[in-house]
């Protein structure tokens, strides 16, 4: 899933992370949802997000507990009706409880465990939770 969308709306540039990675998780299957994150930085300063963003944010997001992996780019085809992002990531999140994943995610950022960068600008964000693939 996370491959096709990123095929079709991102185009992989010079600072393209590819898709980071943890561990697989065992057990039980659990739910599986779709983070996706789309941003802008401040004007002027994309090589300094971009190098915020690849070397530094992906790698905290995907410790947290729940989120198995990223990958990001840029966004290469806007459908408009709304404000225009050149940034997109994607979050695959393995959890029966993707708000608690999402809680720990913006406790993070805002108690100072997580790094955020003075460059982002504006994001939007919404999860998808997986439940039909087709062709199934």
């Amino acid at each position: 899933m996370v491959g096709w969308l990123l095929d079709r709306f991102l185009r992989c540039s010079g600072h393209y992370a590819g898709g980071i990675k943890r561990a697989e998780r065992t057990g039980d299957a659990m739910a599986a949802y779709s983070f996706i994150v789309l941003t802008n930085c401040t004007p002027g300063s994309d090589e300094e997000f971009n190098r915020w963003y690849d070397d530094v944010h992906l790698e905290e997001v995907v410790a947290i507990n729940g989120i198995s992996s990223a990958v990001r780019g840029d966004v290469a085809v806007s459908l408009g009706g709304g404000e225009e992002y050149r940034y997109a990531a994607i979050y695959e999140i393995d959890s029966d409880d993707p708000q608690a994943v999402l809680d720990d995610l913006q406790a993070r950022a805002s108690d100072g465990r997580m790094n955020v960068s003075s460059t982002l600008a504006t994001a939007a964000y919404f999860m998808m939770k997986k439940e039909r693939a087709y062709p199934g």
